[in-house]
């Protein structure tokens, strides 16, 4: 684990923290920052204040009334040093809340912008994990580590003050009694931190299994395989994993904050002996005596609570580096991403000897993979399941870059150009397209969401997928929510959902156009009947269509047939049924399987 060194990190964590804190509320920083120094401040005066009074009570020619313009003093800065902790404790919790939605903003805005294929390593979902969890938590321990080291510095150095007007000894022992508790907050801190880096993997499948236990999407499955108790069984060996090494963690704490708080109220109990030597020496009177013993007892506690703050800080440096490391990856990637627009359309497109593995695959999934498609042609994938049809539309999608080999649009290689105006020219349905659980005119206006606000252009893209009947029936039409986790929501039936998702690409207007499976919920005859319109359906625009259904795709101008990752035959219905090759024999299974 690259576990956090409390001792050497912590100035940096503490500049980390602050950093964060100013980005996200910076007024609010200041304010905090005034708020401690009249602390401290409060905490001086009220020093000096008690040694005055002392000194006025135990004055042989003292009497009580005249201490009581100090008492009223004394009461005043009790009074500020109160209102102002008040305040503090206000402020810090608003700047938790502010800084939190600031955290999660940027760790969202990192994962929304983050390219594709990152999402295939589970580096990246274990660092998101972190980020996320910490999100919640992280800030919180930021600001209040922040804000009460601070505190504690700015009273200790208060109380600092007073002892050296008292007498400058006394600092030594109780400086030094500050050593055992920060080295062993900065411990208990380092052990947190390794806990949540080392339990990540194990808590992201733990949370993955609670979620498939309680989710509507597994429910069906879960209750007909019955598949409960095995999950939830599964949930709970890990669970008692990590509470072993939970213990293991909080057995080491606690051996550290022991020895830490024998080793400061050692040292503590050495100065107030020291202090006790010095008054029996006749170097303090009674009043300093009894003013430097308050200090000293302060002094102590603040050292205490800043020892807790350098372990929060401490626990929380993973998080911290987590998101400096997401931030910091994001901005490498905009800056190495290519400037260039990709072209508002294309003559030919040209895959040439594309290669491609996927991150966590160990045989390439294309093999040595060349085809050109014409402009306005309709083009068909077809082949076995894991053949590289899918593979192929994501490389084609820009949502991946090949190993070797290039793909072009005319001259211009994919790579050459700014994902993000690739993906705008291109319109693609995957098989299993994302059911957002929003109003109707969101799902098929997300298409192009710069016109999600065109209900006619909405109404009519949902006309040409057959969706629109079904929309126009639901309790608010167009402006129902799709799905039943909200109130109010209605749900839809495969093929409903299908039709909307096939609207949302026709919504998009894209000169190239990618459709993966576009049927599989769909009755035969109304696949059928889509696969003949695709021509009218998108005129003038480029279709790949993928699909395993050969009798389906016949009306292609092309079909290319992947096997292994490997393109195998290429050519039209009729020629590659007379051929006798593998589109032929799939094609005649499939007929005598299903009659069509």
């Amino acid at each position: 684990m690259g576990s956090v060194d409390g001792r050497r990190a912590l100035p940096a964590v503490l500049v980390r923290a602050l950093r964060m804190v100013r980005s996200a509320a910076p007024r609010d920083l200041v304010v905090v920052a005034v708020l401690q120094l009249v602390q401290g401040g409060a905490v001086l005066g009220l020093l000096l204040a008690v040694n005055a009074v002392l000194e006025v009570v135990l004055s042989s020619a003292g009497s009580p009334a005249a201490a009581l313009p100090l008492v009223v003093v004394l009461a005043l800065l009790l009074a500020a040093g109160g209102v102002a902790g008040a305040l503090v404790a206000e402020r810090n919790q608003l700047l938790s809340e502010v800084v939190a939605q600031h955290v999660q903003r940027q760790v969202l805005g990192v994962a929304a912008a983050m390219r594709y294929r990152a999402f295939e390593t589970p580096e990246l979902h274990d660092r998101l994990d972190r980020a996320s969890r910490q999100a919640a938590l992280g800030p919180i321990a930021v600001v209040q580590g922040s804000v009460t080291l601070a505190g504690a510095l700015v009273t200790a150095a208060g109380a600092t003050a007073a002892l050296v007007v008292f007498h400058p000894l006394l600092l030594a022992p109780v400086l030094l009694a500050a050593v055992p508790s920060v080295l062993a907050s900065g411990r208990i801190g380092r052990l947190q931190a390794g806990f949540v880096m080392d339990t990540t993997p194990a808590e992201r499948e733990r949370g993955y299994l609670a979620r498939t236990l309680s989710s509507r999407d597994a429910a069906k499955e879960v209750r007909l395989l019955g598949l409960g108790p095995h999950l939830l069984q599964r949930w709970q060996r890990l669970s008692d994993r990590r509470l072993a090494q939970l213990r293991r963690v909080t057995r080491r704490q606690l051996v550290a904050t022991a020895v830490g708080a024998v080793g400061s109220a050692l040292l503590l109990g050495t100065a107030l002996a020291l202090l006790i030597a010095l008054i029996a020496a006749g170097a303090l009177d009674a009043a300093d005596g009894g003013a430097a013993a308050a200090a000293l007892l302060l002094l102590g506690q603040r050292v205490q609570s800043a020892g807790v703050s350098v372990g929060m800080l401490v626990e929380v440096a993973p998080f911290l580096r987590d998101l400096e490391a997401l931030l910091a990856g994001a901005e490498h990637d905009r800056a190495a991403r290519p400037g260039r627009p990709a072209p508002a359309g294309f003559a030919r497109l040209v895959v040439d000897g594309v290669t491609f593995t996927h991150p966590s695959g160990r045989q390439p999934a294309l093999r040595d993979v060349s085809l050109t498609v014409e402009a306005g042609e309709v083009v068909a994938l077809v082949g076995e399941n894991g053949s590289g049809k899918t593979t192929l539309a994501t490389l084609l999608a820009g949502l991946h870059r090949p190993d070797r080999g290039r793909i072009r649009w005319d001259d211009v290689d994919l790579a050459d150009l700014d994902p993000a105006t690739v993906h705008d020219r291109i319109a693609v349905l995957f098989q299993d397209f994302q059911r957002f659980a929003l109003p109707a005119r969101d799902n098929i206006g997300f298409g192009r969401v710069q016109r999600r606000d065109d209900l006619a252009g909405i109404r009519a893209a949902a006309l040409d997928a057959g969706a629109d009947a079904a929309l126009a029936a639901l309790p608010d039409g167009y402006d129902t929510v799709l799905g039943p986790e909200f109130a109010g929501g209605s749900d839809l039936s495969g093929g409903q959902w299908q039709r909307v998702a096939l609207a949302r690409a026709f919504f998009r207007d894209a000169p190239l156009v990618i459709l993966d499976e576009p049927t599989a919920a769909l009755d035969p005859p109304a696949e059928r009947a889509l696969f003949d319109a695709v021509r009218a359906l998108f005129a003038g625009r480029t279709v790949l269509l993928i699909s395993h259904r050969y009798p389906s795709v016949r009306a292609a101008d092309r079909i290319v047939v992947l096997h292994e990752g490997r393109v195998v035959e290429t050519g039209t219905h009729d020629e590659l049924v007379g051929a006798g090759g593998r589109y032929a024999a799939l094609h005649e299974a499939q007929v005598a399987l299903y009659g069509v």
